[in-house]
């Protein structure tokens, strides 16, 4: 009985095992909830399609994607992050049904601009996708790596701002 007791109130010990005890830099962690009034949309539903052939964001998506930039800005303002020059992503997806590349498209996208500048900066990145108890949720952990310590090149320019913008407004 009291494993069982322990074992439902823990997180899963599976994202940054061998991160945390790396003196690499800071390590940054998000956790996203979906509850049954607002699953997770996948990478293949965000996107609707027109009769021309383009494309458009559908309302949900684009819900959830304010949603979640909002999420992930306050908590970088919280932990007092700074974008580093490069960084280890680790996305775990507990309960969610999409595959790795239909997880990491969105949860990429909400990212950039407000945790790091772009996708081209991710050094590493490990998608996981688990069934557990409890609501469907994406864990997130970035692992800030800055270039010269570990002979990575000197970025090109910098973008002057690096807040997320939301329909052309800053948060």
């Amino acid at each position: 009985m009291q494993k069982r007791k322990e074992r439902e109130g823990d997180l899963p010990e599976v994202i940054l095992p061998d991160f945390e005890t790396a003196s690499y830099g800071p390590v940054l962690t998000m956790q996203f909830f979906f509850p049954p009034e607002r699953p997770f949309i996948s990478g293949n539903h965000l996107h609707g399609h027109t009769k021309a052939g383009g494309r458009y964001l559908t309302a949900k998506g684009r819900a959830q994607k304010e949603r979640l930039t909002r999420e992930a800005f306050l908590a970088t303002r919280e932990a007092r992050w700074e974008m580093p020059d490069y960084c280890y992503l680790e996305i775990l997806g507990i309960n969610i049904d999409a595959d790795g590349d239909n997880l990491s498209k969105p949860i990429c996208d909400i990212l950039e601009r407000s945790v790091y500048y772009t996708d081209r900066r991710i050094k590493d990145r490990r998608i996981m996708s688990i069934r557990a108890k409890g609501p469907p949720r994406v864990l997130v952990a970035i692992q800030a790596v800055h270039g010269k310590a570990f002979g990575y090149p000197k970025p090109s320019k910098r973008k002057k701002e690096p807040w997320p913008r939301i329909n052309g407004n800053v948060l």
